[in-house]
């Protein structure tokens, strides 16, 4: 669970492939990944007008961040490089010497308790199936109408053909009459 005090939340794109190791812990060893999410500065339309033709202008920030556990395989199979996520996390300090120099050196990290798919993505999701449905639905129109023609066009001969045969019927009952000498008409 996340301290309510050292609450961390970003939105952003996974830069990179994420990192798969592994990580001793007190319950055993376990997976843990590791990825870099780009989170856009709040910048004005005007300062974003002038990064485009800027490239020293940052317009978002590198958030490093680490995610261990059971969902760290979910996490590697919905989540490539790309992909729009929002992640809650704790801020975290840590240290290590380092092996060339034998100096200690600090860094920092974002330790997640929590990812979600962002609107981002959700948001070209349905595009793409508003453009399938789309195509389901125009198929499906062209369908009814050819469905239609072909049914008003069966009537239209079905009814062709009881009206000729009735003229016939009826022309061959006239062709009685008038063949006959001893009409009663």
């Amino acid at each position: 669970m996340v301290n309510s005090h050292n609450l961390c939340i970003f939105e952003g794109r996974i830069i990179k492939d994420p990192q798969v190791s592994q990580v001793n812990t007190s319950n055993g060893p376990m997976d843990k990944v590791t990825f870099t999410i780009a989170v856009e500065k709040n910048l004005t339309s005007q300062q974003r007008q002038a990064a485009k033709n800027d490239s020293n202008i940052v317009t978002a920030d590198f958030v490093r961040c680490s995610l261990v556990g059971k969902v760290v395989q979910t996490f590697m199979q919905y989540c490539p490089k790309g992909k729009a996520i929002t992640v809650t996390c704790s801020y975290a300090t840590f240290q290590t010497t380092n092996n060339q120099t034998g100096q200690t050196e600090y860094g920092h990290i974002f330790n997640v308790e929590d990812f979600k798919f962002t609107v981002a993505d959700a948001k070209s999701l349905s595009q793409g199936n508003q453009q399938q449905n789309n195509g389901y639905q125009q198929q499906q129109n062209n369908n009814y109408q050819q469905n239609n023609n072909n049914y008003q066009n069966n009537n239209y001969q079905q009814n062709n053909n009881y009206q000729q045969q009735n003229q016939q019927q009826n022309m061959g009952n006239f062709q009685m009459f008038d063949n006959n000498s001893a009409s009663p008409f």
